[in-house]
């Protein structure tokens, strides 16, 4: 019961469960400048803390403190969300998140140049592709969803 009890006000106290350590390239080598990815992060809990393939997390770092205008009561810190991600690989105390955001791409078909010298227009459209975490920091927050 003192257990649940320590563990619940621990929770209350800091409802972030792990922290960004450093990033990962495509090739799964460890980075610890995001300029040259920003797709994959490592964070610093993994198996030992429960933390299983495909779990979803929300990335994001703590902003301002901030009250409400009319009765000056706190209303805790912004999050300024890093993106979604989720867990691809799992080590015993660290795991790899990749991020899940998608956005929406303008493209052009090439058409084939016989086809172009006719006067066809290009075939255009949208697709769905893989989006990088937003600004990502060794420090950021992340939180099980």
């Amino acid at each position: 019961m003192a257990n649940e009890l320590t563990t619940s006000l621990i929770d209350e106290l800091n409802p972030y469960f792990a922290k960004v350590i450093g990033f990962v390239d495509k090739d799964g080598e460890y980075l610890n400048d995001p300029i040259y990815n920003q797709f994959h992060l490592l964070i610093n809990v993994g198996a030992e803390n429960d933390v299983r393939i495909g779990a979803r997390v929300v990335v994001f770092a703590l902003g301002p403190n901030l009250s409400d205008p009319d009765t000056g009561q706190t209303l805790g810190h912004f999050e300024i969300v890093r993106g979604e991600g989720k867990i691809v690989s799992l080590q015993s105390r660290m795991s790899v998140v990749a991020s899940s955001r998608m956005v929406t791409e303008r493209y052009t078909k090439a058409l084939a140049p016989i086809v172009a010298a006719v006067g066809y227009p290009p075939e255009q459209g949208t697709r769905e592709v893989p989006a990088p975490f937003r600004n990502p920091a060794i420090g950021d927050l992340v939180r099980f969803v």
